[in-house]
């Protein structure tokens, strides 16, 4: 591919840079559809971002006063839902499933071999579908199983899992993660609108949280639509099927029950009646009590239409939505396939999703020798039983797949983890416990055969799962542990994201030096920004755990000495686990260096090898070159070094995209230049006149834009806009070896700047996501802004008038203006680079300056000196004083992001 070298970046910068807001427009028909979108909440997550080895969620004491469950409005006044942080939770190290002889101490993590996380029970509740069982909480108001029923939490399922999703992409940055994978119950009653609710958070679309006749969507919190913002799309994200998911309230199979109307009382505008079924599972036909609905139109979620069905002269209504229709287990997997992140299905495939056949296995990472084995323990709907379907639960087709994926992994030499919605062996089994393995002779493998069946599989190292909303570990220790410890696994257990705490978990294995494998896990709390409605959902969390005395902290039916109290809801642990002869030795044959590489996308060449150098110098204690953390800055050039430039900086088709828009309002523009060139398709000769022109298209087009709603079209602009070359989204074009340098930086106590002669206000709104810079860590260009009422709201609004240019000279200006302190490592690619190289350079100690040098015409484009905006003085001065150059072509494997995903 080859550059453009008619349009000067210089040019484009100046174009950006002076009153980017205008380039917005102002037609009437532009100003109306904003307005809605204006509108939009978005609910941004806390600053710092802690896990529970950091600092940990601490309830206040249960007040004297006692209230109901539905008493929101008195939650404050008497002191429900109180809570403050605490210290953190040490992660106590298990070697429960070892030789009692073996000696922790001496054990030292040498090679990380795999980094992911775990959410489950999410429970996304449509709190006014019409067929609920609320009223069954009022009628035993102190079961810890009513909070389930009804509680305050229910109105804010989406905007935690929203905030956790923010909470995940923090910690992503600081710790990439592998994959991700959801342990089920994603629904609470299995209907269409709560799965896609759940889907589109994760694929950061809007949502919109109410249902029906949409009460409140305009003036309460819970019910407003919002921005969600969407899992980081470089994170691979999987799923498994819970009860929730294909059960009636996760407990009443919807076509094989008593009653019969269950489907259709999804979508009918009658309020659910029925009989105290947790009492007796009988009277589920009977019309003794009206169930009742949620309020959307009130700030609490006030429950209406409940009570005995006497009380009624005729059935309550709310008004009906076919979206709240119940999904077969088929269609519930098939909507996985409607989605924008990765991978399409996230783990299902079409054609077991067709048979509803809900078990598959994955391979997170082709380097490692391990598989993830996800398999669907949920009953059946055609088992014939009356009971509350939560039973772990085996048909034959699934227990005989179960057995060949454990066989296939030890033939073929991987590690293996189970994941699935139900625990085991942390319930007294059925029909004595709702969570307790089934015992019906349905049930293909009783527990004891199951347990046999697993311990004889020695890469097994672990069984993760949900459902029970408690962070547990158990040990199940080999039936030989002297002579052969390896069939011993452990049992991880992570909460709800509905009920408290409210928290999901991470997963780091390592391979020790040893020849062990020790799996550290630790609870995250969402980063709940005070104020915000995932805030108040942890209140509502903490009051219902409060009111309803569950026990949270020591529950353990089974008096199993390996499972731990979990202070606060939490418990963190490094669990070791001894490995066979044959897997030791084929994890001692890996290239282990190369799976622990902070930069696996750059090869081992010089620039790599400068870079490892320099971090350790400025971060090793008694070098002496150390360089305290706060003065660990590092600045980064956008255009040319994060992304690609070609054939011009993608403002510049921003720019034109946006005056396209307004075209309609402006038809003198089709024969005035330089517009009629942009609307031609020909941005070279829209800047031939040079910079009055330029002021020209800007003036003309300039007609008060405020900052908020720039960053909306920015926004909308960057999601959907595609390069005309490469017809990839502009963000997939993002240089994967610049990510881990940036990721590398930061897990190293540098603070990253991006430092651009493009326009601040066009890279903030996508920078924190696709880079992991935080908005006030993007410096750059920017115009004369002004506070104004308008409408008596206060906004921010550009004006017809340069500010600051941050392009060559203007760079280390602004990086005194902006940061206050010379940054100790700079990278760039052209000579608009150059005065931030030296200005970094020229400080005391050690310094690092690297230049990404466009080299390769096959992968991307290749261009240096005689380029538009060239690499000429900036080349020679750093061959002169001995600054880094990395070639595209010769040091870095992988060019883009988007291309390490797919496999390229």
């Amino acid at each position: 591919m080859k550059p453009s070298n008619k349009f000067n970046k210089l040019c484009l910068t100046f174009l950006i840079g002076a009153l980017i807001f205008s380039l917005a427009g102002c037609s009437t028909r532009s100003k109306a559809a904003f307005k809605n979108q204006s509108q939009l909440q978005e609910y941004p997550i806390a600053t710092d971002v802690f896990t529970t080895l950091q600092r940990t969620v601490v309830p206040g004491p249960k007040p004297a006063e006692a209230i109901r469950l539905d008493e929101i409005s008195k939650y404050k006044q008497y002191g429900y839902g109180n809570w403050s942080f605490g210290d953190p939770l040490k992660s106590e190290t298990r070697t429960d499933i070892m030789p009692a002889i073996y000696d922790a101490s001496t054990t030292v993590k040498k090679t990380k071999l795999l980094n992911f996380f775990t959410i489950t029970d999410i429970h996304i509740t449509d709190k006014e579908a019409p067929n609920q069982l609320i009223y069954l909480q009022r009628l035993h108001p102190t079961l810890p199983i009513g909070a389930s029923l009804h509680s305050g939490i229910m109105l804010y399922t989406t905007q935690v899992l929203d905030a956790a999703v923010q909470t995940i992409n923090a910690l992503h940055k600081q710790n990439t993660f592998d994959f991700g994978i959801s342990l089920g119950d994603t629904c609470n009653s299995t209907q269409y609108n709560e799965l896609r609710w759940y889907i589109d958070v994760l694929d950061g679309k809007v949502i919109t949280p109410s249902s029906g006749a949409h009460l409140g969507a305009d003036t309460i919190d819970y019910q407003k639509p919002f921005q969600s913002s969407g899992l980081d799309k470089t994170i691979p994200w999987y799923q498994a099927i819970g009860n929730h998911d294909h059960f009636w309230i996760g407990s009443i199979p919807v076509d094989y029950s008593p009653r019969k109307d269950l489907r259709q009382s999804y979508i009918s505008e009658e309020v659910f009646a029925t009989g105290d079924i947790l009492t007796n599972p009988a009277t589920i036909n009977n019309h003794d009590y009206y169930m009742g609905v949620l309020d959307g139109s009130t700030v609490y979620g006030d429950v209406k239409y409940a009570g005995p069905a006497a009380d009624f002269k005729s059935p309550p209504k709310v008004a009906a939505d076919p979206d709240r229709r119940s999904l077969k287990r088929d269609e519930w997997m098939k909507e996985f396939f409607t989605t924008t992140t990765n991978p399409a299905g996230h783990g299902f495939n079409l054609a077991d999703a067709n048979k509803g056949f809900a078990c598959y296995s994955f391979v997170p990472k082709s380097n490692i020798p391990l598989k993830v084995i996800v398999l669907d323990n949920t009953q059946n709907e055609n088992d014939g039983s009356a009971d509350i379907h939560g039973h772990g639960f085996l048909d034959q087709a699934r227990w005989d797949w179960l057995k060949k994926e454990l066989a296939d992994g030890d033939a073929a030499g991987q590690l293996m983890i189970i994941a699935a919605h139900i625990p085991i062996g942390v319930e007294v089994t059925a029909p004595n416990s709702e969570m307790g393995w089934w015992t019906d002779p349905q049930n293909a493998v009783t527990f004891p055969d199951l347990i046999t069946e697993l311990q004889s599989h020695p890469n097994l190292i672990m069984w993760i799962a949900g459902h029970r909303h408690l962070n547990t570990v158990k040990a199940f220790i080999s039936p030989d542990p002297v002579n052969a410890p390896e069939k011993g696994f452990w049992h991880v257990e992570t909460s709800s994201l509905r009920d408290f705490p409210q928290q999901f978990r991470t997963f780091q294995i390592y391979l020790n030096n040893d020849n062990t494998i020790s799996i550290v896990t630790a609870n995250v709390d969402p980063a709940v920004k005070e104020g915000s409605l995932a805030a108040a959902s942890r209140t509502y969390a903490i009051a219902a755990e409060q009111i309803t005395n569950a026990n949270i902290y020591d529950y353990n039916p089974t008096n199993d000495p390996t499972v731990k109290p979990r202070p606060n809801g939490s418990y963190n642990a490094e669990l070791v686990k001894q490995l066979s002869p044959a897997m030791q030795e084929k994890l001692s044959k890996l290239d282990l260096l190369r799976i622990d590489d902070p930069l696996p996308s750059w090869n081992d060449t010089a620039p790599k090898k400068a870079i490892a150098a320099f971090v350790e110098e400025v971060t090793k204690p008694g070098s002496p070159n150390f360089v305290p953390v706060e003065e660990r800055i590092a600045t980064f050039d956008n255009d040319g070094t994060l992304w690609s430039e070609q054939p011009m900086a993608f403002q510049g088709y921003f720019i034109s995209d946006r005056i396209k828009a307004l075209a309609q309002e402006h038809p003198e523009w089709i024969n005035k230049e330089p517009f009629a060139s942009i609307l031609k398709g020909d941005q070279n000769s829209s800047l031939s006149g040079g910079i009055n022109e330029l002021s020209e298209m800007i003036i003309a087009t300039q007609s008060g834009v405020t900052s908020d709603e720039f960053e909306k079209y920015v926004t909308e602009w960057i999601a959907t806009a595609r390069h005309p070359e490469t017809k990839r989204l502009y963000t997939e074009m993002v240089y994967q070896p610049m990510l881990e340098l940036l990721v590398y930086l930061r897990a190293n106590g540098f603070k990253t700047y991006i430092v651009s002669g493009g326009s601040m206000d066009f890279m903030r709104p996508w920078a924190e996501k696709v880079y992991g810079i935080v908005p006030e860590q993007v410096i750059g260009s920017s115009i004369k802004t002004q506070f104004e009422l308008r409408n008596g709201i206060p906004v921010i609004m550009g004006m017809p008038e340069l500010n600051i240019l941050t392009a060559g000279s203007g760079k280390p200006v602004g990086i005194q203006s902006r940061i206050g302190r010379r940054p100790i490592a700079s990278f760039g690619n052209s000579d608009n680079d150059l005065a931030m190289m030296q200005w970094t350079a020229a400080g005391p100690g050690a310094r690092f300056c690297l230049y990404v040098h466009h080299t390769d015409d096959k992968r991307e484009w290749a261009y240096d000196r005689k380029s538009a905006d060239p690499f000429d003085k900036g080349l020679d001065e750093a061959l002169a004083k001995g600054w880094t150059v990395a070639s595209m072509k010769d040091d870095w494997k992988t060019i883009y992001a988007a291309d390490q995903q797919r496999g390229k």
